[in-house]
C-alpha cells in the first residue's frame, strides 16, 4: 500500500491575525468509497482551543472536502482579511456543479480552481512573513482532500501546497509555489494529514511498534474467507486511529475529541458515520 504522510502546517501563538491550526486527518479509498475522519480541536492564536471544529465537509450530497494546515483566518474586528479554506471550496464547487457532474472531472475542476485562490491568499508577502516568523523552517502551507461520486464513478484526489522557502528568506518578498497539482489518490490506499505520525505507526505493513500489533491483527489483517473489510470495518478503523492519535501523540495537547467520520459511497452519495451536532450535514 503506497503509504505518503501529508505535512501541515502547526502554529503556535501569533501576533498577526488569529489563524486557526492543528489537526489529525486520515483518508482511506477504495474502490466502492473514500472514508475520511479527523478530530475535532484548533488551537488559536489567543493560545486558546476550539474543541467544536467541523473539519470533515459535505457539499451536497454527493461531494466531500477537508484540509489542514492555514485553515482560517480570522480578521480583528471590522478589519478586512477574514477567510476560509472550506467556504472557498464550497464556493467553487457550488459553481462548477452546475455544469459539470461527471465525479473525476468536478474534483480536478475544483481542486485546480481552490489552489489557484488559495495560492493568492498565501502569496501576500505579509502574510508570508508571519508563518516564516512563527513557523521557521515549514515549507507546507496547506493540504487538503477533494473526493466526488456521480452515478457510476467515484474519484479523489490530495493537494499539497508548499514554497520555497530559501528564495522568500533571500528576497523577503518573492513567493514561488511547489508540489502544488493535485494529486489522483490510488484506490485501496489511505493518507494521515496534520498529527498523522501515529496513524503511520498503526498502518505501516508489517507494525513498526508493539503497541501497534494488536491494532493490525483486528483491522488490517484482511480475511482470506471474508474478504476486504467493510465499510463499517473501514469506518470503525477509520475512528479508532483518530483517538489513538489523541491518546499516543508527542503532541496530542494540539488535537482533542470527539471524532467525526463520513462515508462517500460510489453512488450512492454522503453518509455520516459521526458527526458533531454542529456541524452541516450537508
Amino acid at each position: 500500500m503506497k503509504q505518503i504522510i501529508l505535512l501541515f502546517l502547526l502554529y503556535g501563538k501569533m501576533a498577526w491575525p488569529q489563524v486557526e491550526s492543528g489537526t489529525v486527518i486520515f483518508v482511506h479509498f477504495s474502490q466502492n468509497d473514500v472514508t475520511m475522519s479527523a478530530d475535532s480541536r484548533t488551537n488559536l492564536s489567543t493560545g486558546e482551543h476550539n474543541d467544536n471544529e467541523c473539519k470533515l465537509s459535505a457539499f451536497g450530497d454527493k461531494f466531500v472536502f477537508s484540509m489542514a494546515g492555514v485553515v482560517k483566518q480570522t480578521a480583528k474586528e471590522n478589519a478586512q482579511g477574514s477567510w476560509g479554506g472550506h467556504a472557498i471550496a464550497r464556493r467553487i464547487w457550488e459553481s462548477e456543479s452546475k455544469i459539470e457532474t461527471d465525479a473525476e472531472k468536478l474534483v480536478s475542476a475544483v481542486s485546480a480552481k481552490w489552489v489557484t485562490e488559495m495560492e493568492k491568499i498565501y502569496k501576500d508577502p505579509k502574510f508570508m512573513r508571519g508563518h516564516v516568523r512563527e513557523a521557521p523552517g515549514v515549507e507546507v502551507l496547506a493540504n487538503a482532500f477533494f473526493a466526488a461520486t456521480d452515478k457510476i464513478g467515484i474519484s479523489a484526489k490530495a493537494v499539497n501546497i508548499g514554497f520555497d522557502l530559501p528564495l522568500f528568506n533571500r528576497t523577503g518578498w518573492s513567493v514561488r509555489f511547489v508540489n502544488d497539482i493535485p494529486e489522483s489518490i490510488p484506490q485501496n490506499s489511505w493518507r494521515a494529514g496534520g498529527h498523522g505520525e501515529i496513524i503511520t505507526e498503526f498502518m505501516a505493513p508489517p507494525p513498526i511498534s508493539q503497541r501497534a500489533v494488536p491494532f493490525a491483527k483486528e483491522f488490517r489483517t484482511v480475511n482470506p474467507i471474508l474478504g476486504p473489510r467493510s465499510r463499517e470495518q473501514t469506518a470503525s478503523m477509520a475512528m479508532k486511529l483518530i483517538e489513538l492519535s489523541v491518546e499516543l501523540h508527542p503532541q496530542r495537547d494540539e488535537l482533542g475529541l470527539p471524532v467525526d467520520v463520513l462515508q462517500l459511497q460510489r453512488g450512492t452519495g454522503v453518509l455520516w458515520i459521526a458527526r458533531k451536532v454542529n456541524c452541516p450535514e450537508n
